[in-house]
């Protein structure tokens, strides 16, 4: 049981991803990656983010549908942040 509706609170509504963009940092294995296929097979177009960049490209080469993005990024380094920013604008 969705334990809010025991206040009467509603579940919240599904958000449809299709044709959306989501930014994974932290992509390139574990649960970024598998949240990386997930999104992306629900139709989302994913920019994928992490220190490894090979492992990035592969992991976006093989996600369904299309449109996907590989950045390499650490998120410590700012202007790093701010350059995959601006790509993915």
């Amino acid at each position: 049981m969705y334990w809010p509706s025991l206040f009467a609170i509603p579940a919240p509504k599904a958000m449809s991803l299709h044709g959306k963009r989501v930014w994974i940092i932290g992509a390139s294995s574990g649960i970024g990656e598998a949240l990386a296929y997930v999104c992306a097979l629900e139709g989302a177009h994913i920019a994928l983010s992490a220190r490894s960049g090979s492992r990035l490209e592969s992991i976006a080469e093989t996600l369904p549908g299309s449109g996907h993005k590989a950045l390499t990024l650490d998120v410590t380094d700012i202007p790093s942040f701010h350059r995959s920013w601006e790509i993915l604008q």
